[in-house]
């Protein structure tokens, strides 16, 4: 099956690039701002090529700090072998970026979660990880993550949640939400714009 992730122009609108990833608008965006950061090379997940792109993550986390005076959330849902999950939609890696008030409610999805650990970002992806793992971050510094099986967009429902969102659940409400971010479009101009600016020096 063909990853349509891999070719991203083709089913993005690339908002910036270098040699290494891709940062796009996520089609189905929980959050007129939610971005995806997307590795150009097939991988299953952002640990393998962590070192390639941590100061791309760093940098988009503080050019989002400044834009929206709020923190941002990371999250991914990493996995290491194909198919292994039917709670994964795609397997290619991504990585989540969305701005983000409450986040002491936001990170209860995982401290609620029995075995969840709390661990500096770039430590976590410093390892090498050999189990599929949820990791939620604020602001790309302590993090906490699990190698439990989350229930499916459990990210996506309690950002939704957190921030008062109605629509989250793209498999069931798709073309709402699409619709809805269409809403959004001169305010998805702006970031772009913004993104660019302030992105440029990292290519």
């Amino acid at each position: 099956m063909k990853c349509g992730l891999c070719n991203g122009n083709e089913n993005f609108e690339i908002l910036w690039e270098n040699d290494v990833a891709y940062l796009v608008f996520d089609n189905y965006g929980v959050h007129y701002a939610h971005l995806l950061l997307i590795p150009k090379v097939h991988v299953l997940n952002i640990a393998k090529v962590y070192p390639q792109i941590k100061d791309t993550i760093k940098k988009i986390i503080h050019v989002m700090n400044d834009y929206f005076d709020s923190k941002i959330c990371i999250y991914e849902h990493g996995n290491i072998t194909e198919n292994s999950t039917l709670n994964l939609s795609i397997d290619h890696a991504h990585l989540h970026f969305l701005p983000v008030h409450n986040t002491e409610h936001l990170l209860e999805i995982f401290l609620n979660d029995g075995d969840a650990k709390s661990v500096q970002f770039s430590e976590f992806y410093s390892e090498v990880q050999e189990r599929p793992y949820h990791l939620l971050s604020i602001n790309g510094e302590m993090s906490v993550f699990t190698y439990n099986k989350l229930p499916s967009q459990v990210f996506r429902k309690q950002y939704a949640i957190c921030e008062g969102i109605k629509e989250w659940d793209w498999k069931k409400s798709g073309q709402t939400i699409l619709l809805m971010n269409r809403n959004y479009e001169d305010e998805q101009k702006r970031l772009k714009s913004y993104l660019g600016e302030k992105l440029f020096d990292d290519k």
